[in-house]
């Protein structure tokens, strides 16, 4: 589990910079809370990096397994298996 949350967050991040240069506004909405800097400054003052902090799908109201069906996606991979379910939102 570990390991596949791992490769998500290196997917996640290598993504969303690619792209931040096209979309400036870009909302990206990971699995989980932000975990993008190794120790957060939060509550205790402001994010240093606001414009780049995520949120999980479901901090936005987002249900994964909606957003999975109405797009077509798996969600569900047979037993013993876990899939970490990302988006990013365009302007």
């Amino acid at each position: 589990m570990m390991e596949t949350e791992q490769r998500h967050k290196e997917t996640f991040y290598a993504f969303e910079k690619t792209l931040r240069k096209q979309y400036l506004g870009m909302l990206a909405i990971g699995a989980g809370c932000c975990t993008k800097c190794k120790t957060c400054t939060y509550p205790d003052q402001p994010c240093r990096f606001p414009n780049e902090a995520f949120s999980s799908m479901e901090a936005y109201g987002m249900l994964v397994t909606q957003v999975c069906q109405a797009n077509h996606l798996d969600y569900y991979y047979g037993p013993c298996t876990i899939a970490y379910t990302s988006c990013y939102l365009l302007t």
